[in-house]
């Protein structure tokens, strides 16, 4: 949110200058400006979206339910499998914020 809050303030800033009685206007390279940030943005939104995911698993197969249900194990074994999930993305190989590093 703070690389997207950066984004939208430079904004209005930017806009609030161009549209005010001043010569000098803002004109800057956006893409220059923000390419990285919304590189960023975009990684850290999908990292959020996974992290939601694995709790909202944990959170269902979790204490609650075991105590529900008399089968156990299986859940257990459900469990694990969400574990599992995590292994590709703690063994990454490369920082997932460099963009360079993407498609090695």
């Amino acid at each position: 949110q703070v690389l997207l809050k950066w984004k939208s303030a430079y904004m209005q800033v930017q806009k609030d200058i161009n549209e005010s009685e001043r010569e000098q206007h803002w004109v800057f390279d956006t893409k220059r400006l923000f390419d990285t940030t919304d590189y960023m943005a975009d990684r850290c939104t999908e990292l959020l979206e996974i992290v939601n995911v694995l709790d909202y698993y944990y959170k269902l197969l979790g204490a609650q339910l075991k105590q529900v249900l008399t089968e156990q194990k299986g859940i257990d074994r459900l469990l694990k499998d969400v574990e599992k999930l995590k292994k590709p993305i703690e063994s990454m190989s490369f920082d997932p914020f460099e963009r360079k590093a993407m498609h090695n």
